[in-house]
C-alpha cells in the first residue's frame, strides 16, 4: 500500500510538473502570434490560471516546491525548491493579473466550460484561504458573490420523490 501511495503521488508530481511545462512554454512565446493582444492576453490568463491551480496543488502536498516560471533545459531541472510563501505569492500575482484580463460575462455556446474571470478569482479565494491569507480570502469572495454572474446552486432538483410507503 505503501508503495502504490509513493507512486500516486510521485506520478502526480510529475504530471503536474510537465502541465506547468506546457503553460511556461505557452506564456514564453504567445506574444510571437499574430493576433490581437488583448486575445492573447485572454489565452495568456487561462493558461496562467491553470499553472497557478497546479502550483497551488502542489504547494498543498509538499510545501515548498521548486518554482519554474519559464522553460528550462532538462540539465537546469533540478533546482532548489522556493519557500511555499514565495510561490502562493506568484501565483496571487499570476491570478490578479489573469482576472484583470479575462472577460466578466459567462460563457456560452461554444466557449461554454473555458476558464472566466470568475473561475480566476474562485481560484484566488480559495489558495488565499488555504494559506491564511483571510483578508484576500474574504475581499476575493465578496468581490465573487456581490458581482459575478453566477449565482447559488439550487439542488432541489435532486431531491427524491417523497415515498407513501414509509
Amino acid at each position: 500500500r505503501r508503495q502504490r501511495q509513493m507512486c500516486i503521488r510521485d506520478s502526480y508530481w510529475t504530471g503536474a510538473y510537465s502541465y506547468i511545462y506546457r503553460c511556461n512554454n505557452f506564456l514564453d512565446n504567445y506574444n510571437k502570434a499574430q493576433v490581437a493582444q488583448n486575445k492573447k492576453d485572454v489565452y495568456a490568463a487561462e493558461v496562467k490560471t491553470i499553472r497557478a491551480l497546479m502550483y497551488f496543488y502542489l504547494t498543498v502536498f509538499w510545501g515548498d516546491v521548486p518554482w519554474v516560471g519559464e522553460v528550462i533545459q532538462p540539465e537546469d531541472a533540478y533546482i532548489e525548491r522556493t519557500p511555499r510563501e514565495k510561490v502562493i505569492d506568484q501565483l496571487v500575482e499570476d491570478l490578479k493579473w489573469a482576472a484583470e484580463r479575462m472577460p466578466e460575462e459567462r460563457y456560452t455556446g461554444d466557449k461554454l466550460g473555458r476558464l472566466d474571470r470568475w473561475g480566476a478569482l474562485a481560484i484566488l479565494a480559495r489558495i488565499a484561504l488555504q494559506n491564511e491569507r483571510w483578508e484576500l480570502a474574504a475581499k476575493t469572495s465578496e468581490y465573487i458573490i456581490e458581482n459575478s454572474p453566477y449565482g447559488p446552486v439550487s439542488y432541489t432538483h435532486l431531491t427524491l420523490p417523497t415515498n407513501s410507503r414509509v
